[in-house]
């Protein structure tokens, strides 16, 4: 019969050192990469946009990696292949910061000793995903209880509890600075629990780029459709009977989701900011980035046009099946 094995032994905090506490808060805030998201969008919007110059470097120049060396004979790309990594890399980059936010804002709401040690617990993704799922329906039960939810969230993005204390641009009243926030917070939680392009992709299963769209006609003559750039994947869904499988195309405006990644980037860096202030006691001023609208204001301008206005994000097609008599 096995033992069980005690708290003690399989608690990695007990007697963990406060001097230790403070090197690793000082070595996370400091060594934090704050502007990585910021430098990979500007990295593939200007091979996007300056695909030609990038296909020079790329097949007449050799590359080294320390000890790595390929020679530019050996490699041959074409621009196609150029549009079509930085369509891909950009969806997947689109997802990784919005986990990046969502991952930060959780280990920094538990106003814990050390952040870093915050986020190395939530490695067991069913744990995190089941905290996203309580945000996405806007419930901010956070663990920490001298603050209330709003007065967490207002301090880990803006650096205060109290947004009266803070100046707002414009017209923008408090409430509405608090409101903003939190629909950031639940849009960004129910766009990472509908992921399926990005992990396909991140685990090496077939996804790709595509440009495609469909229309819907009523009997009234009004029509429904939409078009544009997008990720095709298969995923199955449960119907009455059984699982069928079916093709999936996710649109992905790229646009769009370049200014997203830029306006998380910018949040990002208030909960680096903001949390060197507090856990390494810095008396810096902060330079924080405001965000004055709501998530859905930027999908608004490059969704296609219908006269009904809904916004159409994805649509299925369940793949053909032999019919049984």
């Amino acid at each position: 019969m096995s033992k069980k094995i005690s708290q003690e032994i399989i608690n990695p905090d007990k007697d963990l050192s406060p001097r230790q506490i403070y090197k690793l808060n000082k070595e996370f805030y400091e060594n934090y990469y704050t502007d990585y998201f910021a430098t990979k969008l500007f990295i593939l919007g200007s091979m996007f946009s300056n695909s030609d110059d990038f296909l020079n470097i790329i097949n007449e120049n050799d590359v080294e990696v320390g000890v790595y060396q390929v020679d530019s004979d050996t490699i041959n790309v074409e621009k196609s292949e150029i549009i079509k990594f930085v369509k891909l890399e950009l969806s997947i980059l689109y997802y990784h910061c919005i986990e990046t936010f969502l991952r930060l804002f959780i280990a920094h709401s538990e106003f814990k000793q050390c952040p870093w040690l915050e986020l190395s617990r939530y490695t067991d993704y069913r744990k995190f995903k089941k905290k996203i799922h309580k945000m996405s329906k806007g419930k901010f039960d956070f663990a920490y209880d001298k603050l209330d939810p709003d007065q967490i969230v207002t301090y880990i993005l803006y650096g205060t509890e109290d947004l009266g204390e803070m100046e707002l641009p414009g017209t923008i009243t408090k409430e509405l600075a608090l409101e903003t926030l939190k629909e950031w917070i639940i849009w960004s939680s129910k766009e990472l629990l509908n992921v399926y392009d990005y992990n396909s992709y991140k685990h090496g299963l077939t996804v790709y780029s595509d440009s495609k769209g469909f229309e819907l006609v009523g009997k009234d003559g009004k029509k429904i459709k939409e078009h544009g750039e997008g990720l095709v994947f298969l995923n199955k869904v449960k119907k009455v009977e059984r699982y069928k499988w079916q093709k999936t195309f996710i649109f992905t405006p790229l646009d769009y989701r370049a200014v997203m990644v830029h306006i998380l980037q910018g949040l990002i860096r208030n909960i680096i900011n903001i949390g060197k202030r507090t856990y390494l006691e810095e008396a810096d001023s902060l330079d924080i980035v405001f965000v004055g609208s709501k998530p859905y204001i930027f999908y608004d301008p490059v969704k296609t046009e219908n006269p009904l206005g809904l916004t159409v994000k994805s649509y299925s097609v369940e793949l053909e099946y032999i019919k049984k008599d």
